[in-house]
């Protein structure tokens, strides 16, 4: 049974992730910039409110988001969000370059907090797509019932906050005493095979 347990958890919070990591990559995409403060002397043009380099600075541009975010006002640090092509991009391109070799680009990476998601697609032509936000820029915010906070019991049903195992986040908890099919209580949440 706790074997059973374990996968059925599992597939949930697989399936919970993938619902935060598509609200996650579309936030940005709904606030994204429509000004470029400085185009670092025309290195860069804004296009359909898209940063667009050329590909003979697809280096550079790694390196480049801390200036055109500061052109923009922003401040550091900063957090990428990028899909796998452009995490493949920094991996081969980027990364294998570092301290002991020929050329190191490790001022291009190392101040920016990385993260990557399928769930961001290129565009008509492009190589690779990312989001540069202020850290902290983008989130989740708990909520939890009344009854959770208080931690309520009757007879028959609890209510408390609990770890969500594997994931390190709490959420809010019912139990019934009688068995129940509970399914339909959060219709919201995708139920995977």
């Amino acid at each position: 049974m706790q074997r059973e347990f374990n996968v059925q958890l599992k597939k949930n919070v697989v399936a919970l992730l993938n619902v935060w990591d598509v609200a996650g990559a579309a936030a940005p995409e709904a606030a994204k910039t429509q000004v470029l403060a400085d185009t670092l002397g025309g290195r860069y043009a804004l296009t359909s409110n898209v940063i667009v380099g050329s590909l003979a600075e697809q280096d550079a541009i790694v390196g480049d988001i801390n200036p055109l975010m500061r052109g923009n006002k922003f401040v550091g640090p900063f957090s990428v969000v990028g899909n796998p092509s452009f995490e493949s991009h920094v991996r081969n391109r980027l990364l294998e370059k570092g301290q002991f070799n020929t050329e190191d680009k490790t001022y291009q990476y190392n101040d920016k907090i990385w993260h990557f998601s399928t769930n961001l697609a290129n565009a008509s032509g492009h190589k690779a797509t990312a989001y540069a936000v202020q850290q902290g820029s983008v989130g989740i915010v708990q909520q939890f019932g009344p009854d959770n906070v208080m931690r309520n019991r009757t007879n028959k049903h609890t209510w408390d906050i609990e770890n969500i195992p594997m994931l390190g986040l709490s959420m809010g908890t019912y139990n019934y005493e009688d068995a129940v099919d509970g399914s339909a209580l959060f219709p919201a949440l995708p139920r995977p095979c």
